[in-house]
């Protein structure tokens, strides 16, 4: 209680004042014992970002109706390597904190490569994260990236061919449902340049479901479209796992003390 309600300024007038909580000194050492952990010889590291739903039903700080998830929430960022809990932050629910983003990433990397040089580092997330800022970064820091990314009708537009040879396929084999993957080059109207994207053309007994990935991994680095869909990028969704051990196990949610700053401290 003490460590929540002290001030950052507190000083001997205070009421509290014992205990003053440091969130650079707590950041850092959640990320440095991830890096402690990570063995000698590693060859590549993945780290996973996603964002979930804080709700709250009182008045704290930072209170935003948040128009996805259609409740006031807090939108918190948590970044896992494989189990381990790198950082967990509170954000509100007003922006996308994308500089924040970065510069807890660049933390990450700068620190991992302090330790192991040669590492190779993938960021995994879903299309959230898929932001051309963040992105450039990546590509300007020799790291790599598999994202989400929404689709739209150009992107449909491209993967309409193989949507109709899925379809064909599902009725010849009269099954639930069949795939096919198909890579290419695209560009959005705000990026410099085009990027890499594996196009999931998905037909079920229900419809279409198309779905895209976008990553600057190289083809001599992950050559086939299908594995680096199904088991490079669907592998991020054992970070809901990790989500849901905070959530139950770990009561993330009792975040209903007044002010942002003790509410993140409990996260």
């Amino acid at each position: 209680n003490r460590l929540e309600l002290t001030p950052a300024e507190a000083d001997a007038s205070s009421r509290y004042k014992k205990i003053v909580a440091d969130p650079v000194a707590l950041e850092d050492y959640f990320i440095d014992e991830y890096v402690r952990a990570v063995a000698k010889g590693t060859r590549q590291v993945i780290l996973d970002l996603d964002r979930t739903n804080d709700s709250l039903y009182g008045e704290q700080e930072g209170r935003v109706f948040h128009g996805y998830y259609e409740e006031y929430c807090y939108t918190p960022l948590y970044i896992f390597g494989g189990h381990w809990p790198i950082v967990a932050a509170l954000h509100t629910g007003e922006s996308e904190h994308q500089e924040e983003i970065r510069r807890l990433v660049a933390k990450i990397v700068s620190r991992l490569r302090r330790k192991l040089p040669w590492v190779r580092i993938i960021l995994r997330g879903d299309s959230g994260f898929c932001r051309d800022e963040l992105m450039r970064w990546c590509e300007q820091n020799d790291v790599r990236y598999v994202f989400g990314l929404a689709k739209n009708r150009v992107l449909e537009r491209i993967l309409r061919g193989s949507l109709r040879q899925a379809q064909s396929m599902l009725k010849f084999n009269g099954s639930q449902s069949e795939r096919v993957f198909k890579e290419f080059r695209y560009r959005a109207k705000s990026w410099e340049h085009k990027r890499r994207v594996v196009g999931k053309a998905e037909w079920t007994t229900e419809g279409a479901n198309p779905r895209f990935v976008i990553t600057n991994l190289r083809a001599e680095e992950f050559t086939a479209p299908q594995p680096l869909y199904e088991e490079l990028y669907c592998a991020r969704g054992n970070m809901e796992n990790r989500i849901k051990e905070q959530k139950l196990d770990l009561f993330s949610g009792r975040t209903s003390t007044a002010t942002l700053r003790a509410n993140h401290l409990r996260l």
